[in-house]
């Protein structure tokens, strides 16, 4: 019982995902990154994560994240995300250039 509660407690302390989104949102909007360097950056971390997830199976990955196969290669090539050994891939540049 006591640990069913614990857990209660420890999900109810944690920021809900919404609240983290905002929070970063809204340091990149005062750091005056544009909305074009925002999606890209999170498109970016979004495919490297569901890569990483499935070992670098493209297939896997695009199932994860609910697009075709061909419409995640295509968005890796615009996004410069590169593969680097077997499973591994890496962005080989920055989405967001503007630091201010």
């Amino acid at each position: 019982m006591d640990q069913t509660r614990e857990m209660k407690e420890q999900a109810e302390s944690k920021p809900t995902m919404r609240a983290v989104l905002e929070a970063v949102i809204s340091e990149m909007v005062a750091k005056g990154i544009y909305w074009p360097e925002a999606v890209a950056e999170f498109e970016k971390l979004f495919i490297l994560e569901a890569l990483r997830r499935t070992r670098g199976n493209l297939g896997k990955a695009a199932l994860t994240m609910g697009v075709h196969r061909n419409t995640l290669s295509k968005k890796m090539r615009e996004l410069g995300i590169e593969k680097r050994r077997k499973g591994e891939y890496f962005a080989s540049q920055p989405a967001i250039k503007k630091v201010v």
